[in-house]
């Protein structure tokens, strides 16, 4: 009878132990996550940042130029620029290696 009982006891050590390890492995796992998760935005904001920095460079350079450049075609790529911000975001995104 203690011979059943103590591999019981056993068998369900085990099975914590198992347990154990697999919520470890879970945890790591959503570590990751919420690591590739934070990351993705940081590169998608820094890739919208990016893009802010040269409209408003851009702007700068139009409200400077006086009738040496033509604001109208800074405008111009100011407003491509900001067409497609979103486009470049997720071209930036889907090109950063993942760590």
């Amino acid at each position: 009878m203690w011979c059943k009982t103590r591999d019981k006891l056993q068998a369900l050590v085990n099975a914590v132990h198992e347990l154990r390890e697999e919520i470890r492995t879970m945890a790591l796992s959503l570590d990751a996550l919420t690591k590739a998760v934070a990351d993705e935005k940081t590169v998608e904001d820094s890739a919208v940042a990016l893009l802010n920095g040269l409209t408003a460079k851009i702007a700068e350079l139009i409200a400077a130029s006086g009738n040496t450049v033509n604001p109208a075609e800074l405008q111009s790529i100011i407003d491509a620029i900001n067409a497609d911000k979103q486009a470049l975001a997720d071209a930036v995104k889907a090109n950063t290696p993942t760590t």
